[in-house]
C-alpha cells in the first residue's frame, strides 16, 4: 500500500481476498517505506507491505524483494499479490514489473554452489505459484509487465550466479555458452 492510500478503502475493495480483518489490525499499519504487517485471517496469511509516499521502480523492486528475503519462512509456495487498489495503467505496470521482478530475486540463494544448502524459497520450489490481482482492465497491462519483470530478474539472477560462481563452473565454454 502507498502510505496516501487508506487500510480501509483498501480492505473494503478487497474483502473477499483478504476475508474478516478486524479494523483495530488494519488501523495499526501505516504503510511506511518496507512496513510490514502480518494478518491472519480465515483465508490464511495476509501480508500488508507499506511502499512509502512517494514510490519508484527500484525502490519498489528493494522494498518487495527485502520482504520476500525477510518473509520466507512464513511464506507459502503460493502467494498473491493484490493491486486492485492501484488505479492507473502505469502504477500497474510498474507495481507489477517491481513485484514480479523484486520476488523473484528474493528467491536467489547465494549457498547454490556450496555442499552445504538450505531450503529453497517457497516461490522458487516446484509448483510455486504467484497470482496477481488487478482489476479487469488492467489484466493485460499486468500481465506484460509480469513478463517484463520475469525476464528482467532471470537475466539479473544469471548475472548473480555467475559473479558468485567458483572459476571451474565459469569456464570458457560455459560463458560461450
Amino acid at each position: 500500500l502507498l502510505k496516501k492510500q487508506s487500510t480501509d478503502s483498501f480492505y473494503k475493495k478487497n474483502k473477499a481476498t483478504l476475508g474478516k480483518m478486524l479494523a483495530t489490525q488494519r488501523a495499526d499499519f501505516r504503510a511506511g517505506a518496507g512496513d510490514v504487517q502480518i494478518i491472519y485471517t480465515e483465508h490464511g496469511k495476509v501480508f500488508l507491505l507499506g511502499l512509502g509516499e512517494h514510490l519508484t521502480f527500484g525502490e519498489a523492486v528493494k522494498m518487495v524483494r527485502a520482504f520476500g528475503i525477510k518473509q520466507q519462512d512464513k511464506l507459502d509456495k503460493r502467494v498473491t499479490v493484490v493491486l486492485s487498489h492501484f488505479k492507473k495503467s502505469s502504477e500497474i505496470a510498474t507495481i507489477t514489473d517491481a513485484v514480479v521482478n523484486g520476488l523473484m530475486q528474493s528467491t536467489y540463494q547465494i549457498e547454490r554452489f556450496h555442499t552445504d544448502k538450505k531450503e529453497a524459497h517457497p516461490l522458487a520450489r516446484k509448483k510455486a505459484q504467484l497470482t496477481l490481482v488487478v482489476d479487469e482492465k488492467h489484466t493485460t497491462t499486468a500481465e506484460n509487465a509480469a513478463r517484463k519483470g520475469q525476464i528482467s530478474a532471470e537475466a539479473q539472477l544469471s548475472i548473480i550466479d555467475l559473479v558468485n560462481a567458483p572459476a571451474n563452473k565459469k569456464t570458457p565454454q560455459v560463458l560461450a555458452d
